[in-house]
């Protein structure tokens, strides 16, 4: 038995003892009234919400073993509950506290099935009060979902948007309510009306396979109509909410055919170009999910060409072709080129800033903007200059959240933007208390809206990360800790699209782990992001990178633990993960590299000297490639893996081996294996310019 039932039986009991005692006395006439009905009768009154005296005789009635009785008994058996719960007014009667009279209802609606009846009889107005009390009981019992998805069968069209109401107020069972609303909606006749004003009802990131469902069903009234234009902007709509669902595949299949429609209504009538434009930046950002970042630009650049030629000839169209500019930015990055990334940006920062002037309501996207900026700067081993964006952006929004509260979640992903750019710069202290000053707030707005929670996890396991570089590993591990259970109890479960967040969190919880000397359970946690990110790259290679990330830090683990075989074993697979990524994309050379030389350690463990020194070599030519491309970003890191290098060649008496190796005379030491799974950074946020 749980705890909460636990306790929740315990008070009633107590409860129930006061009913014998009232009851028995003679002014009530009811001397007669026997616990079972006492208990039947007092769950009638709760659950219909009987709002006066005859509302509270006919739910009576619908006892069993008071059907029969007179009217005047029935009466007095009202108002002897109504004295047990006294309130001003005194219909309906309410047991206290809420969490009391949730577990109540839900134990007598399971264990007599005919209140349940009382369904069928309820006006709109009752029905949404039970609505709601079973929303609020599903977060600590899951029977109030099944209870709460027969309610809303009864009538589905009439209780779909009361329940929808009911739902966005649940926490840990909204994945569960979630669910029912959405499965229910699909067995229904919907006018689009109706369905349009039930997506009026959703905002963003609540309640995701129910604006699915609705979006799914106005494609199919769409298609009934033989509108072409509505059933294109339906497709579109629905593979945005399929992509935040994580079936990135689905949401190309839906933009796919938008598009189709769309290009013919443009070749008919050039009005429907900026619709055009705006599907194929969809299209792009899907694709860009699936891990095919050449087709991604190649959609992002069709749209670019569309939005400049709007914009030429109608300045309203500005803020789509700033924000698609954005979409090509991140195309770029994606594909390993951050200098043609950032001047995409920068071309877009010039038109947000332009337009803010002239109108305020641009502020967000050119804050944004400067967002997606000071993380390529970032890429480019530019820290100061992408701290610079970072600050103008906090400034930016620390005046937006001061007008409107609405822009806090900007203000709260700036601070945790901060945080990473003064640790690249080696402030971690000052990197420390920004990440704390963005968990404040979104602890505040995850208590007040459940859509927040993922930032709220988010920003814990980067709190993780930064207190780990400040050697407060036993902290470290419990704000990592906290994120885990947000993942595995409320978003990863209720979201397949949170997958990918929940692998990264066990990964760094292994880390943790390794630091506190726990060997074991960090093998236990990275065997665990493994067997994610296996089942997230079979569905989507976008996630490969991690993949091999985490075999690479599998092999760390079985090092400790004095596995060297299945080390290098996981180190391999690693590496011809990392090839792959290396030669379809630049971007991936650096992982590479680092494999290799993590390779080279395995075997040099294993007593393969020879093999161990191969890999070094070609480790070290890739990273003089890189520092030869950006010497900030990467010349320290290439004068390491020199000098790691140097020394096992002189163990191993190959001096000459180092002819042509040009080794700066900077002393470094060589660093054991990566053991750090990339540092969590706030995406940058899609330009709300593009419609």
């Amino acid at each position: 038995m749980a705890p909460f039932e636990e306790i929740a039986r315990a008070l009633f009991a107590h409860e129930q003892a006061r009913w014998h005692q009232v009851v028995a006395r003679p002014e009530w006439g009811l001397t007669d009234l026997t616990p079972a009905i006492q208990e039947r009768a007092v769950a009638a009154l709760v659950i219909s919400g009987a709002a006066d005296e005859s509302q509270a005789v006919a739910a009576l009635r619908r006892v069993a073993d008071l059907a029969d009785a007179r009217t005047e008994r029935l009466a007095n058996i009202g108002r002897w509950a109504g004295h047990l719960y006294p309130h001003e007014p005194p219909w309906p009667i309410r047991i206290q506290p809420d969490m009391l009279a949730e577990w109540f209802a839900v134990t007598q609606l399971t264990t007599h099935p005919e209140l349940a009846e009382m369904y069928g009889g309820m006006d709109p107005e009752h029905s949404a009060v039970l609505l709601m009390l079973l929303a609020h009981a599903s977060d600590h019992i899951p029977q109030a979902a099944r209870l709460f998805a027969d309610l809303i069968a009864g009538d589905i069209i009439g209780l779909a948007r009361p329940a929808i109401v009911a739902a966005r107020t649940a926490t840990k069972g909204q994945r569960l309510l979630d669910t029912a609303i959405a499965s229910l909606i699909t067995q229904a006749n919907w006018t689009p009306d109706s369905l349009n004003a039930l997506n009026s009802e959703l905002p963003h990131g609540l309640l995701p396979r129910t604006h699915a469902a609705i979006t799914a069903a106005l494609v199919a009234s769409a298609r009934g109509s033989g509108v072409s234009e509505h059933l294109a902007s339906m497709l579109r709509h629905l593979g945005l909410h399929l992509r935040d669902l994580g079936c990135p595949q689905e949401a190309v299949a839906a933009t796919e055919e938008a598009l189709a429609l769309y290009r013919e209504l443009a070749a008919a009538n050039p009005a429907h170009q900026p619709e055009l434009a705006a599907t194929l930046t969809s299209l792009g950002l899907h694709l860009s999910n699936l891990g095919r970042p050449q087709e991604a630009l190649a959609a992002t650049e069709e749209a670019l060409g569309l939005w400049r030629e709007l914009a030429a000839a109608n300045p309203a169209h500005q803020p789509g072709l700033a924000g698609t500019l954005q979409h090509v930015g991140i195309d770029l990055r994606d594909l390993g080129c951050p200098q043609e990334a950032v001047a995409a940006t920068e071309e877009a920062l010039g038109l947000w800033r332009e337009l803010a002037a002239a109108h305020p309501a641009h502020q967000p996207d050119l804050a944004a903007t400067l967002q997606t900026l000071g993380a390529y700067l970032r890429l480019l081993g530019r820290p100061q200059e992408a701290l610079a964006a970072t600050e103008e952006v906090l400034a930016l929004y620390r005046e937006l959240a001061a007008a409107n509260p609405a822009h806090q979640p900007g203000l709260a992903a700036t601070l945790q933007n901060l945080g990473t750019g003064l640790r690249d710069l080696g402030r971690p202290q000052e990197a420390l208390a920004a990440i704390e000053e963005a968990l404040d707030l979104w602890r505040e707005l995850a208590a007040a809206h459940p859509a927040h929670q993922p930032d709220l996890a988010m920003t814990l396991q980067t709190l993780g990360i930064h207190l780990r570089d400040l050697g407060r590993h036993q902290e470290a591990l419990a704000a990592t800790e906290e994120a885990l259970a947000l993942y595995r109890r409320k978003l990863a479960a209720a979201n397949p699209a949170h997958q990918p967040d929940l692998a990264r969190t066990v990964h760094s919880l292994g880390v943790h782990l390794r630091d506190l000397g726990r060997h074991q359970e960090a093998l236990a946690a990275t065997e665990e992001a493994l067997g994610l990110y296996r089942k997230l790259a079979a569905a989507n290679p976008a996630h490969q990178p991690e993949l091999a990330a985490t075999l690479q830090n599998l092999g760390i683990d079985l090092r400790d633990l004095g596995r060297p075989q299945e080390a290098l074993a996981a180190t391999e697979e690693a590496l011809d993960l990392c090839r792959e990524l290396a030669a379809a994309n630049p971007a991936h050379q650096p992982e590479l590299a680092r494999t290799l030389k993590n390779l080279g350690i395995h075997l040099r463990d294993l007593g393969r000297p020879q093999e161990a020194l191969a890999a070094r070599k070609e480790a070290v030519e890739i990273y003089r490639a890189l520092a030869g491309a950006n010497p900030d970003l990467y010349d320290q890191t290439y004068q390491r893996a020199l000098a790691g290098l140097k020394r096992d060649l002189a163990r191993e008496g190959q001096h000459g081996a180092l002819a042509g190796l040009h080794l700066s005379g900077q002393r470094v030491t060589d660093g054991r294996p990566h053991d750090v799974p990339p540092s969590p950074e706030t995406p940058p946020s899609p330009a709300t310019g593009v419609p």
